[in-house]
């Protein structure tokens, strides 16, 4: 990647050619737009190698906040019709598990958030011509009662799936973590 100087002097990655950033506008918000390019673009043998580059950013904030943008981006659009597709997820979510660990150790969120997508993938049923078989309802059954302690981020995620499971939202109507997600929920069971 090219290397540009910013208004203040240091110098900084883009993804293209670019030119720096206009006068004023602080460099971790170059170099967050810039990380969210270049995360989009990143062929699949190096996404490891750039989500750990990222990491290690000075902006240990920032950095997260891309990575985890990233994180969401990917997970919102990975395939999930065929099973051959849940064994990609969970061998992606290991290897970014993996590579969050090997930048910046052990980060709650990061590892949480990929787990959080593991769990609404597994309360909601893929539509369309060639949608897998949805899970039998043991499975469901305990997946739910991991609502209990879920984020709001979530819990208010699956209140929006149109695929979310019954099982699950019937207990968000119950146990939802705010009065919005329960309401939310009350009003799909119905």
């Amino acid at each position: 990647m090219p290397t540009h100087r910013t208004p203040d002097g240091t110098p900084h990655e883009y993804a293209d050619d670019r030119p720096p950033p206009a006068r004023g506008e602080p460099p971790e918000h170059a170099r967050f737009a810039a990380y969210l390019e270049a995360l989009a673009r990143v062929p699949a043998a190096e996404e490891t190698s750039l989500v750990c580059r990222v990491l290690t950013d000075e902006d240990a904030t920032m950095a997260r906040s891309a990575v985890v943008r990233h994180l969401d981006r990917t997970a919102t659009a990975f395939p999930r019709a065929t099973v051959a597709d849940d064994e990609s997820w969970q061998a992606w979510t290991k290897v970014m598990n993996e590579a969050v660990e090997a930048a910046v150790g052990e980060d709650a969120f990061l590892t949480t958030r990929l787990s959080e997508w593991t769990l609404l993938r597994a309360l909601t049923a893929p539509s369309g011509p060639r949608a897998r078989t949805p899970p039998t309802a043991a499975p469901v059954t305990a997946t739910v009662a991991a609502l209990g302690t879920a984020s709001d981020w979530l819990q208010r995620r699956l209140v929006e799936a149109v695929d979310a499971s019954p099982q699950a939202l019937a207990f968000l109507a119950e146990h939802g973590r705010t009065k919005k997600v329960r309401a939310a929920a009350a009003n799909r069971v119905r």
